[in-house]
């Protein structure tokens, strides 16, 4: 699998589990706010070909005191649970109407807060 298809999987996880989680694109387009990814680092540890089955772990890396900023890792695992790479990707929360950081709502808040910490979890300033 190239970078391209990870960065997508990745994303793609990322929002599959705010929509199962209430918020949805329509939802974030309602609040006129969103995440913005500001880095993301992807790791190559194995091959991954394409149509090998894989599974994607999702995690919290990081978060800001006030919630603004948080980093998350995607951990992709082949069929035989081996880990073949991972995406870290920083994010804050975007005002789209005052175009500038906000701090996300509480119950978004909380549901960033109680995703499992990997363990290297630690605060991150924003």
């Amino acid at each position: 699998m190239g970078n391209a298809s990870y960065l997508a999987y990745a994303s793609n996880t990322r929002m599959l589990y705010f929509a199962k989680c209430g918020f949805t694109p329509a939802r974030f387009a309602l609040e006129r706010f969103g995440p913005v990814v500001v880095r993301d680092e992807l790791t190559y540890l194995k091959e991954l070909r394409l149509m090998d089955k894989f599974a994607v772990d999702y995690e919290l890396v990081g978060i800001s005191e006030n919630g603004k900023g948080f980093k998350v890792r995607n951990t992709f695992r082949n069929a035989s649970r081996d880990v073949v790479a991972s995406v870290t990707s920083e994010f804050v929360w975007f005002d789209l109407e005052h175009r500038r950081l906000r701090i996300p709502p509480p119950d978004l808040d909380s549901l960033m807060r109680s995703l499992r910490h990997s363990r290297d979890f630690g605060n991150l300033a924003t």
